[in-house]
């Protein structure tokens, strides 16, 4: 009989329709109520595995678990993410960074079985579920599901008392990094904690800070300049700070500024590859211009 069938819920039950489906069946059934025992074995290792997902999964797919048992490989220990911020220049230039990471490592040479679950990495514990009382097994709350706990004595041969490793890894970071982007240096994540396991991988993410001038796009930058309404007719001298040296240059050669148009400067992006978009903001006189102003004004135009 399938454990969907013993619970009466869909293939589609939810865990929390399961869950009070249980609880309803195993207080009609409980054997101190006069429920029939056998009844009540059923519908409790039902619920052990319909409500575990990985159990449940299992159920679902007999034959995937079948083969699980063939092809499962070496089991392998949690990445590690460390995230470096890092500015616009250094975006433009690349840099080299060195970092220190610590592996915390177990020396199987000197490691003892735990005690506290006799090696098995789990311990039974019992949980009140209303009226009931039952068993769970659950990971060991001092070798965390290892095993083995390291020795204290310090007389290792091979470790000498000393578990963890300093390693100094140099980040080569090539112009033109984005953000998020990611090197990836493997075995150097989450350490062996039992024999046979594979290390874990580093993962070094790369944050962008943002810039208080440039907007980036890509390798573009975007600049705006405040300006006149005098100075967007007659031009103005301006300097733009770029990571290379001032950019100078007289907006008269752009003519008359447009506030809705961007002019762009080929290769002054990033890495001498992108564009710099430059827009002006303009400010425009709040009172009415004179007759004189209107008069020089019509000249200029």
């Amino acid at each position: 009989m399938s454990h969907y069938t013993t619970l009466g819920v869909s293939k589609n039950a939810t865990t929390d329709e399961i869950r009070k489906k249980y609880k309803k069946l195993a207080l009609q059934h409980h054997p101190d109520k006069g429920g029939d025992k056998l009844k009540f074995a059923q519908i409790s290792e039902a619920y052990e595995i319909l409500s575990d997902p990985d159990k449940r999964k299992n159920f679902d797919n007999p034959q995937m678990s079948f083969m699980n048992i063939f092809n499962q490989g070496p089991i392998k220990r949690n990445n590690v993410s460390y995230t470096i911020n890092i500015d616009l220049e250094h975006v433009h230039r690349g840099l080299d960074k060195t970092i220190r990471i610590i592996l915390q490592k177990t020396c199987f040479e000197c490691s003892e079985k735990c005690k506290r679950c006799g090696g098995t990495g789990t311990i039974n514990i019992h949980r009140q579920m209303g009226p009931m009382i039952i068993m769970q097994s659950c990971q060991c709350d001092i070798c965390k599901g290892c095993k083995i706990v390291p020795s204290t004595s310090g007389d290792c041969r091979l470790c000498k008392g000393k578990k963890d490793e300093e390693k100094l890894i140099t980040l080569n970071i090539k112009p033109g990094v984005k953000n998020g982007e990611r090197m990836v240096y493997t075995g150097m994540g989450e350490q062996p904690k039992i024999q046979g396991e594979l290390a874990g991988d580093l993962h070094i993410v790369f944050k962008i800070s943002t810039h208080p001038i440039f907007e980036r796009n890509g390798l573009d930058l975007k600049y705006k300049q405040k300006v006149t309404f005098r100075e967007s007719v007659i031009g103005k001298d301006i300097s733009i700070p770029h990571f290379d040296g001032p950019i100078k240059l007289n907006t008269r050669k752009f003519g008359i500024l447009n506030p809705s148009i961007t002019y762009t400067l080929p290769k002054k992006g990033l890495c001498g590859q992108g564009s710099l978009s430059v827009s002006f903001d303009i400010e425009y006189p709040t009172d009415p211009l004179t007759e004189t102003q209107l008069a020089s004004l019509a000249k200029v135009l």
